[in-house]
C-alpha cells in the first residue's frame, strides 16, 4: 500500500493560479521526503530529500493508494484532480 501526505505552494488562489511552484509528498510508511519541482527550475532546490519534477510527483500521487493532505477539499484536490487524466 502507497500512502502519501502532500502539499503544495503555487503563484495563486485556483482562479488566478498559472504555475505550481513546488509539490511535497512525504510517504507515510517510509517517512521519505519528496520535492517535486517545475523542471525550469529544479537546479535551484537545494535539498536533502529526492528532489523529482512536478510531473513526476503528480504521477506518484495518481499511484497511491491514500492521500492526506491540507485543504484538499477547497484548493490541492481540485487543483490535482485535472491532472488525473494525465
Amino acid at each position: 500500500m502507497l500512502r502519501y501526505i502532500f502539499d503544495c505552494e503555487t503563484d495563486n488562489l485556483l482562479a488566478d493560479l498559472t504555475t505550481v511552484h513546488c509539490l511535497v509528498l512525504k510517504n507515510i510508511d517510509t517517512q521519505e521526503v519528496i520535492t517535486g519541482v517545475r523542471e525550469s527550475c529544479i537546479h535551484l532546490y537545494h535539498t536533502k530529500h529526492r528532489k523529482v519534477t512536478v510531473e513526476q510527483a503528480l504521477q506518484l500521487m495518481m499511484e497511491a493508494d491514500l492521500l492526506v493532505g491540507h485543504n484538499v477539499i477547497k484548493f490541492d484536490g481540485t487543483l490535482f484532480i485535472g491532472f488525473s487524466s494525465l
